[in-house]
């Protein structure tokens, strides 16, 4: 669990290179998580995923600071790849 935003998870975790990454056609991810005595859960499939690089248009954003915290707001964000605004 992390205490903080910035913090980055303790082990044990794992990490996927971008590069590992299929660029084309949906993908499958199978978990297993082990528990704190060695016994591992029945795996579980996550999907179809896909991985989309294509940065995202945007029309507008602000950024506002809020205390100790900044706050961003994207107005018109639009995906090339689909037909959605949002």
């Amino acid at each position: 669990m992390l205490e903080r935003a910035d913090e980055r998870p303790r082990p044990p975790f794992f990490e996927i290179p971008r590069s590992a990454l299929p660029r084309t056609g949906p993908f499958y991810l199978k978990l297993r998580a082990v528990n704190g005595q060695g016994m591992p859960s029945a795996p579980v499939i996550v999907g179809p995923l896909a991985f989309d690089d294509t940065p995202p248009l945007v029309s507008a954003f602000t950024v506002e600071r809020e205390g100790s915290s900044l706050r961003v707001v994207a107005t018109g964000v639009q995906d090339p790849n689909r037909e959605s605004t949002r």
